[in-house]
């Protein structure tokens, strides 16, 4: 028996009488494989013609997502206590790089078509 197929009998063999395989993976999600998709992702777009200004990390959606709360006036404090930020300099990183209390005032908005994103990025030359 293959290594591999020998590894996934022992797993199933385990789960015999735990929950339903959608409530419990049978392989484990990882930090590694969330970083695989990201770059299929991005590559996938590039054959697109998509091509980004900054590079694309996880923690670029981390960025993305506390700037949208502060765009959309969320107390620091509760932003804070959403990103797991024990100290309140922690989110300086993410608030110099724009000037967000303006972007605020003006109201920029996180919501349009995709089409006209991607065409955006295709403005973009490559990295």
């Amino acid at each position: 028996m293959r290594p591999f197929v020998k590894v996934l009998s022992e797993k199933v063999q385990a789960r015999r009488g735990c929950p339903p395989k959608d409530e419990v993976r049978l392989v484990p999600l990882t930090d590694e494989t969330m970083r695989n998709w990201l770059k299929m992702a991005i590559a996938l777009a590039e054959t697109d013609g998509v091509h980004f200004s900054v590079p694309v990390t996880p923690h670029t959606f981390r960025h993305s997502y506390i700037m949208h709360m502060l765009c959309h006036r969320q107390p620091k404090k509760v932003i804070q206590a959403l990103v797991g930020h024990k100290d309140p300099r922690s989110m300086e990183a993410c608030t110099r790089v724009f000037a967000l209390e303006l972007a605020a005032t003006i109201a920029i908005p996180f919501t349009g078509d995709g089409r006209d994103a991607a065409e955006i990025l295709r403005a973009f030359p490559p990295l």
